[in-house]
């Protein structure tokens, strides 16, 4: 397995609204895509080794002011909300795409149950 791509950034892997997960900024964490396309993301306290089979979608997810990805994956060891997010986003794309993985515009999964669903149409108590 050799190395494709690798870069440093910021990565969160279960810090959703509904549970307290692992989050790490600028220079703790690290995204590592091999050319066999596997990827894996590394936080300052926990490494996530993503194989290309168990990766289902990577969705565009853009943070601040940098861009990010997504990654939907059947691994059931790992959290299921895995973000990594770095400021060199186009070389990270080209690397993925060199991969075998396209990434998706962004949009609402149905794989992302921890999201907030917010109901626009009711009005808030005052």
């Amino acid at each position: 397995m050799s190395m494709l791509y690798s870069c440093r950034g910021g990565a969160c892997a279960g810090s959703t609204p509904a549970r307290i997960g692992i989050k790490a900024t600028w220079p703790f964490s690290r995204i590592t895509v091999f050319t066999n396309g596997d990827i894996e993301i590394r936080l300052a306290i926990r490494s996530y080794l993503l194989q290309k089979e168990s990766i289902i979608e990577l969705v565009e997810a853009p943070y601040w002011f940098s861009g990010g990805v997504r990654i939907i994956h059947s691994n059931h060891n790992f959290h299921p909300y895995i973000k990594f997010w770095c400021y060199s986003f186009a070389a990270l794309d080209k690397a993925l795409n060199a991969a075998g993985h396209n990434i998706s515009p962004w949009r609402e999964t149905e794989y992302d149950e921890y999201q907030p669903k917010y109901d626009r149409s009711k009005k808030r108590k005052t």
